[in-house]
């Protein structure tokens, strides 16, 4: 889990300060978090948008932080349980979490919540990504050497530790079942889709050097396989932009195995100019660290 993911976070509020509710996160100038995140915060009640809505940050100082009410969904529809916060200025974390909108079936996944018995520290939940449910929400499973995701999580960003971004937001669990490993995400794209990429400053992940750095960092050990399809997957659709190949091939050279220098070779065959320099300088890695 990255820094910049952790620093991203906040505590909700209640209206009166007094309590956290759950979790929220900046996403530049803009926070979301639950529709029903909010309802909870004003004791049942849903605010006006330009409503106050006090944040407590999660860097040192624990600076309150009151932002405004922008957009608030249905919280009692799976698919529009959502709300976004329009930043005080200037914030502790200024820059946010970059997000990716999609999500991919078996990624590695973190998240960090504030329910009630951990409200200063927080829990953080690992596992992985699952399939889409007929609601439109991710089933997040969540591993056994690790807490499950319970009340106080939901408006939680969830990082996809092999794309190194924020692919979506907690929304809740399967408090059903016995052990409660099952956690709901409501995805980035929806969450986009509900409102202005230009308009609230929303990055998606770009593939750039800095990306690929963090990318290889992550992707380590038992990710290695699933960081390798994804960067293939990538490849496809960046087929016209030769800058992003470079750099795609560069973190192939570094994470890849045996479909990495498959496909380093054929990139040898056809590439071109500065993408033809990436997939170069990551076959000569691979082969150096054959050797």
């Amino acid at each position: 889990m990255c820094e910049a993911f952790r620093t991203a976070i906040y505590r909700v509020l209640s209206s009166d300060g007094d309590r956290v509710v759950a979790t929220g996160f900046s996403m530049g100038v803009f926070a979301g978090t639950c529709a029903h995140v909010i309802r909870d915060a004003f004791a049942g009640t849903m605010p006006a948008p330009g409503a106050a809505v006090r944040l407590s940050s999660t860097t040192p100082g624990d600076d309150v932080v009151v932002a405004e009410l922008v957009l608030c969904g249905d919280p009692d529809v799976p698919a529009d349980d959502i709300a976004i916060l329009k930043l005080a200025d200037p914030v502790p974390h200024p820059g946010g979490v970059t997000v990716l909108d999609e999500t991919n079936l078996g990624h590695p996944f973190s998240t960090i919540g504030f329910p009630p018995e951990y409200s200063e520290q927080g829990n953080a939940a690992v596992g992985s990504v699952g399939r889409v449910n007929a609601a439109g929400l991710v089933e997040l499973l969540g591993r056994h050497d690790g807490f499950d995701i319970r009340g106080g999580f939901s408006g939680a960003p969830v990082c996809d530790e092999i794309a190194c971004a924020v692919i979506g937001m907690v929304t809740g669990n399967d408090d059903q079942a016995a052990s409660r490993r099952v956690g709901f995400m409501l995805p980035m794209s929806t969450i986009i889709g509900r409102i202005s990429r230009s308009a609230h400053g929303i990055r998606i992940r770009p593939f750039d050097e800095t990306y690929y750095r963090c990318l290889a960092a992550c992707a380590q050990g038992e990710s290695r396989a699933l960081a390798e399809i994804f960067l293939v997957r990538k490849l496809a659709e960046f087929a016209y932009d030769g800058v992003t190949r470079h750099w795609i091939y560069q973190c192939l050279g570094l994470v890849g195995n045996r479909l990495a220098r498959s496909v380093l070779q054929s990139a040898l065959t056809w590439e071109t100019g500065y993408a033809r320099s990436g997939a170069v300088q990551a076959a000569e890695l691979l082969a150096s660290c054959e050797a």
